[in-house]
């Protein structure tokens, strides 16, 4: 008979804890299986005595590429003799997220499926919810749910090989750490969106976002944001970047349809026209009541110094900062220059074409690279400093 109890940690006296302990006390335990998205040497510590005796039949499933998990945590397993596998969808936008905890031996076996995470607070000190569960495996129902819950977890390096990487090594550890995919718990936690640190080398990712079964709801749509005041001091400023990430900074104000080989400045083989180091900012996911084609020019970009086109009648040209993260790397603050279309005469307006024009210059040793197609560029603007403005392709 299966007993099934709710643990609600923080609010009860139990912990995850105690609860993950249960889960590998027993003694004739055949196989474990753990799977979370944040993995720290704290967490590893308080389960470590529980878990060592087992430790070499059983698998742990980890996050990485996310602001948690960490090099002296995945480590820590690794020293324990786990079959250890780091998770990367080589996405901010999507976050391996699953938290289990299961033995099983004989006929007994012990699941936690819940919100804690292997880190100190995930097993204490939070707020978490599990249901904590002890199986039957005589019972036809207890082995199918087992069975269910392995089989997916256990089946994820066959179904994503690339994104689902056996670790084998501490050196592979160092490396993933060298990529900006771990971090240091010795330093102080990185930002939202990670750029160098650490002397860490921190490239982007070369895999395309794991592809899943299912899709996310539709994101909302993105509304205009009308612009603070400028600061007239500031328009045309230093030439320093500014940190990127620190909460409330940027804004978004736009974000794109999937992007083309058009948008990228990539030439397309077969074709004989050339890229034009330029990306019109269309209509993207704005709502269809805004009009896209005044919206850059008289909201998003309304503070920057915008002037007469010197060699286009009916055109302004203005310049602005953007700072560029791609795949989740800090690759600094260009200056990239803007015309907008003011005329309403032309073929581009009748056919409800985008007026306002971002040219790439210097950007577009960036953004020409293949491996962006079909991902998604948002444009935020800062919060405080409506002149700065930050690119973001993931």
């Amino acid at each position: 008979m299966t007993l099934r109890r709710f643990l609600l940690q923080g609010v009860q006296d139990a912990t995850h804890a105690d609860a993950v302990g249960r889960v590998f006390a027993a003694d004739a335990i055949e196989r474990g299986l753990i799977s979370v998205a944040f993995v720290t040497r704290g967490g590893v510590d308080l389960i470590a005595g529980a878990l060592a005796p087992h430790a070499d039949r059983t698998t742990v499933f980890a996050g990485i590429r996310n602001p948690i998990t960490s090099i002296q945590g995945m480590r820590a397993l690794r020293g324990l003799g786990v079959r250890l596998y780091a998770v990367d969808t080589a996405s901010p936008r999507i976050v391996f997220h699953p938290k289990v905890y299961a033995a099983s031996g004989g006929a007994r076996a012990r699941v936690v499926v819940g919100s804690a995470n292997l880190t100190r607070g995930g097993l204490g000190g939070n707020v978490e919810a599990s249901i904590v569960a002890d199986l039957d495996l005589t019972a036809a129902a207890d082995a199918a749910f087992l069975k269910e819950v392995s089989d997916a977890l256990l089946g994820m390096p066959t179904a994503h090989p690339e994104h689902v990487i056996a670790v084998t090594s501490d050196e592979q550890l160092q490396e993933m750490f060298e990529q900006g995919r771990l971090i240091d718990e010795a330093l102080p936690p990185p930002p939202p969106i990670i750029g160098p640190r650490g002397g860490a080398k921190r490239e982007g990712s070369a895999l395309k976002p794991i592809k899943l079964r299912t899709a996310a709801p539709g994101r909302p749509k993105v509304p205009p944001v009308a612009p603070p005041p400028p600061q007239a001091d500031e328009v045309g400023g230093d030439e320093t970047a500014p940190p990127v990430g620190a909460a409330g900074e940027f804004v978004p104000v736009w974000e794109s349809d999937p992007l083309t080989n058009r948008d990228l400045n990539i030439k397309q083989a077969g074709t004989s026209t050339n890229p034009t180091g330029s990306m019109g900012l269309k209509r993207g996911r704005l709502p269809k009541e805004v009009n896209f084609r005044r919206y850059f020019r008289d909201n998003v970009l309304a503070a920057l110094p915008w002037a007469t086109h010197p060699k286009e009648a009916g055109k302004e040209t203005t310049t602005g900062r953007f700072t560029f993260v791609i795949r989740g790397v800090n690759k600094g603050t260009l200056a990239l220059s803007i015309t907008h279309d003011n005329r309403t005469n032309t073929v581009m307006y009748q056919q409800n074409q985008f007026m306002t024009t971002l040219h790439w210059g210097q950007a577009r040793a960036l953004v020409a690279d293949a491996g962006l197609l079909e991902r998604t560029l948002t444009l935020y603007r800062g919060a405080a400093d409506p002149t700065r403005f930050l690119i973001e392709i993931d």
